[in-house]
């Protein structure tokens, strides 16, 4: 809401004649329109919907919205495919949540499977989801496989020894720390590596070479030059944008 909305809205939520209002929003989105306005914050009531966890969430698919998918996509969705949706969707759709995340990504594997057979029956195998999420991340890899995984890994590392001449320390700790992510080891699945030293000793090569090897292409590579943003918090404004 604009502030001019906001205080609009007070007197509305004050009026006891006044049809009642029920809000739907995401925390984060209700802290920014409220902390600026504790006043608006009071008249509100928040009720917290957590997250479902893994069961409740195979509960409501399972009960609710599969079926709806089976009988408009022909398709047939077991117990274990709903379990491999739900543990998987983060990798799918990290912006998502349970249970709209397993939800669009099972409605995505029957619309794809569904014109892949040409609307003919076919059950939905936990395989079939990780093959479709594999080849819409674009992925040379695939990390369900795990012994095709290793081998590929194995292969890149040679690869990016080759390419990126005398970096094998930098481009062995890339792929390690990508091995890492994908066996699920630590507890934080996001990764950072600071590779340091002269200007001209190939770290932003080594850098291009591990995107275009691992992810695909070097344009699911994000380089930001910090040279343009260190005079001061106008330039860093520029990349972040104004508090």
């Amino acid at each position: 809401f604009s502030e001019t909305q906001t205080q609009a809205a007070k007197s509305f939520l004050d009026s006891t004649n006044g049809p009642k209002v029920i809000g739907a929003s995401t925390n984060n989105e209700f802290a920014r329109w409220t902390n600026t306005d504790p006043a608006i914050k009071r008249r509100f009531e928040p009720v917290l919907v957590p997250e479902f966890d893994v069961e409740t969430t195979l509960k409501v698919l399972r009960e609710s919205w599969v079926p709806r998918i089976e009988a408009h996509y022909n398709v047939s969705i077991s117990d274990d495919t709903i379990r491999t949706a739900i543990l998987e969707a983060k990798n799918y759709n990290p912006e998502t949540h349970r249970p709209e995340g397993p939800f669009k990504l099972l409605q995505d594997v029957a619309v794809k499977q569904h014109r892949e057979n040409k609307g003919a029956a076919i059950a939905i195998t936990p395989r079939i989801v990780q093959k479709h999420i594999v080849a819409t991340l674009r992925s040379p890899l695939d990390p369900y496989d795990r012994v095709e995984f290793r081998k590929g890994l194995d292969q890149i590392r040679a690869d990016m020894h080759d390419i990126a001449v005398d970096q094998e320390r930098v481009t062995d700790a890339m792929v390690d720390l990508w091995e890492e992510i994908n066996d699920g080891i630590g507890k934080k699945q996001h990764r950072t590596i600071l590779v340091a030293g002269p200007t001209g000793a190939g770290k932003t090569f080594s850098a291009q070479t591990f995107a275009k090897r691992v992810l695909g292409s070097e344009d699911r590579l994000l380089e930001i030059d910090a040279t343009k943003y260190s005079t001061g918090a106008e330039s860093l404004n520029s990349l972040i944008g104004a508090p």
